[in-house]
């Protein structure tokens, strides 16, 4: 579970540099893209655990499941590769 922890608060912290345009969500997907989608895969059933006391996984790493949910909707718009 720590393993997943430093995933998901390193990608939560680089979701924010992506909301907040200071970098280019569509650059940062496209390289990002095989490894968001693989987690994606196997992260999905994470949202709901527990992370902190009443805090769900979901709701303390608000940022990274959101930039998930953005690289799903880019999957038909940057192709298969």
């Amino acid at each position: 579970m720590d393993s997943v922890r430093k995933v998901c608060s390193s990608f939560d912290f680089a979701a924010l540099f992506v909301k907040n345009k200071l970098i280019s969500e569509d650059l940062f997907i496209q390289y990002w893209r095989p490894l968001l989608l693989f987690l994606d895969t196997h992260l999905s059933g994470m949202q709901r655990q527990p992370a902190f006391g009443d805090i769900t996984m979901g709701e303390y790493y608000q940022h990274f499941w959101w930039l998930l949910s953005r690289a799903m909707e880019y999957y038909p718009k940057i192709g298969d590769n």
